[in-house]
């Protein structure tokens, strides 16, 4: 067992976003006290630190995601189908009212999420308008 202060500090993570987390346990997962004496809690060491671990270096967003049957694609996997660096599309959506990039219908983290059909439909569309309506402006 170990308090989540001590943890924090073996592991160089500020006191100030272990506050934040336990804050947000109930969103977040963050895990529960195991015991505690008069305000201090205790945690079981192996599983905060296994959770602090995967708030650190989290898992990669995944390229495509099924929510309610439909197939979404991320920007990087949109970016890569179409053959665009991702800062492009993020300005391309960015400037959504003129260039007419699809919204996005999911967000994981910080990553959006756009349906594949309209996506893709999107992006066939922009390929044959005359270059300059390519650009959006």
């Amino acid at each position: 067992m170990t308090t989540r202060a001590e943890l924090l500090r073996r592991l160089g993570v500020p006191a100030t976003t272990g506050e934040a987390w336990y804050r947000d346990r109930d969103r977040n997962g963050h895990p529960p006290p195991v015991a505690a004496v008069g305000r201090r809690r205790y945690f079981d060491e192996a599983t905060l630190l296994a959770w602090i671990h995967a708030q650190l270096h989290p898992a990669p967003s995944p390229a495509r995601i099924v929510r309610n049957g439909r197939t979404l694609i991320s920007r990087a996997e949109l970016a890569r189908l179409a053959g665009l660096p991702e800062p492009v599309l993020a300005d391309l959506y960015a400037r959504r009212a003129t260039t007419r990039h699809p919204v996005a219908v999911h967000r994981h983290r910080h990553d959006l999420y756009f349906d594949e059909d309209k996506a893709l439909a999107w992006h066939t569309a922009r390929l044959a308008a005359p270059s300059r309506r390519r650009s959006g402006r």
